[in-house]
């Protein structure tokens, strides 16, 4: 995966960035699947787009959106498409436990079913994408999991079963995973620490009324305050 940060798109590197990987890949017996490779710009570039990208002498297809690590990327950085296709794969999901309900399987087998196989698709890679949600999209991967406690516990009192089956709300869990991933990477060895901003000197934390190790990142646009790491610094110290 390749990346840069262009201010003008007739001085984009990216074809001479490509070049190298295509070299690279020959000298090791490698190929690169140019059907396979996608290219996609993000922000202002859109109105002034620098050249399609060539990968031995074929055009890298230029798209609004693909599919990195199991996440659903668009170019305008909405999340919409990513919880549609994760609202589907969770209901065929909760299809099989519709089935196994019908089969008398125990309530503690749903539960670990629902928990192993439907909850891990809900909530894969949260942290990415779950302070960018809107309300609506919120609702929607509630509405997943008020079906599956429903279809286990024949009842529709959601809030009820939550507490009887020692289940947090997805809102909740959401918040709560990405909570302790940002915990993680405030660590010094963390791999992806360095993302972080320097910390604030120990004698200016004393005189500060919020004594936050780490400060604030000014943000120009919503979307970029509701990114992980500037949402995070101001939510979870």
């Amino acid at each position: 995966t390749l990346c840069e940060v262009v201010t003008d798109p007739s001085i984009s590197q990216m074809q001479v960035a490509a070049r190298q990987i295509v070299d690279w890949s020959s000298q090791n017996l490698m190929n690169i699947n140019t059907k396979k490779t996608k290219e996609m710009l993000l922000g202002s570039i859109l109105s002034n787009s620098p050249p399609l990208i060539l990968l031995n002498d074929s055009t890298v297809e230029r798209v609004t959106s693909f599919k990195l690590l199991g996440l659903t990327i668009t170019n305008n950085l909405n999340w919409e498409e990513h919880i549609t296709n994760v609202c589907n794969k969770a209901n065929k999901r909760l299809h099989y436990l519709k089935l196994l309900k019908r089969c008398s399987v125990s309530v503690d087998d749903l539960l670990h079913y629902y928990k192993s196989v439907i909850r891990p698709t809900i909530e894969y890679a949260c942290p990415v994408w779950q302070s960018g949600l809107t309300n609506d999209q919120r609702d929607r991967l509630e509405s997943l999991q008020r079906r599956a406690l429903k279809l286990i516990s024949n009842s529709y009192d959601y809030e009820l079963y939550c507490v009887i089956y020692d289940i947090e709300p997805i809102a909740v869990r959401l918040d709560n995973l990405a909570r302790q991933f940002f915990y993680k990477i405030c660590r010094s060895t963390d791999c992806i620490n360095y993302l972080l901003p320097n910390k604030r000197p120990l004698d200016l934390l004393n005189r500060l009324r919020q004594p936050n190790s780490l400060p604030g990142i000014l943000c120009k646009t919503n979307r970029f305050y509701r990114s992980f790491i500037p949402y995070a610094i101001q939510h979870y110290q």
